[in-house]
């Protein structure tokens, strides 16, 4: 449980670090302008289906953070004492 928590709490750092923001939302446009200028198929193919993983990849940050805020929580019940889980 404290893995999971402690993953859930790298994965919020991550998701709402600026840095992160802006570099993600830089690629996903980029991806997409390329995509939308390409005329190789395959390149296109390729090139769409980065596209469709960018939320994905967004997804699996979230699960990660909904994981550990369940550990957070169950941490919480079995030692409700430890005032450290109590914000997760």
């Amino acid at each position: 449980l404290e893995k999971d928590r402690h993953r859930g709490t790298l994965a919020k750092q991550i998701l709402e670090n600026e840095i992160f923001k802006e570099a993600f939302s830089e690629m996903e446009k980029a991806i997409f302008n390329e995509w939308k200028h390409s005329t190789d198929e395959e390149q296109r193919e390729a090139l769409w289906i980065m596209i469709q993983m960018m939320p994905r990849f967004e997804a699996i940050l979230t699960a990660s953070i909904n994981h550990g805020a369940v550990a957070s929580e169950k941490l919480q019940y079995l030692n409700p004492t430890n005032k450290r889980f109590a914000n997760y």
